[in-house]
């Protein structure tokens, strides 16, 4: 399910996990839903009450997915798009 913002091109994907006694199956995600393409995918792991950095691109950005496996996210979304509806606005 996809859950739109009020930020323009931020939303949130929520799949659906499949459990079964044998573990679970979960869709991480779909370009062809949210018509996005991803140049890369990487993973970091951290250790509780760990803050990482803000990313920005000014000259060629790029759409950050975030996907938690096991625990929870404190995450933060600023908009900084001068031209934006939302400009300095926070989704938390």
């Amino acid at each position: 399910m996809i859950k739109k913002t009020k930020f323009k091109d931020l939303i949130i994907f929520e799949n659906k996990t499949f459990k079964d006694k044998r573990g679970y199956f979960k869709e991480i995600l779909k370009e062809k839903q949210i018509k996005k393409k991803f140049p890369f995918t990487v993973m970091s792991f951290s250790k509780k009450n760990v803050i990482r950095g803000l990313h920005i691109q000014t000259k060629k950005s790029q759409g950050k997915f975030i996907s938690i496996l096991r625990g929870k996210v404190f995450d933060i979304a600023l908009d900084l798009r001068k031209n934006s509806k939302t400009v300095k606005k926070i989704l938390k």
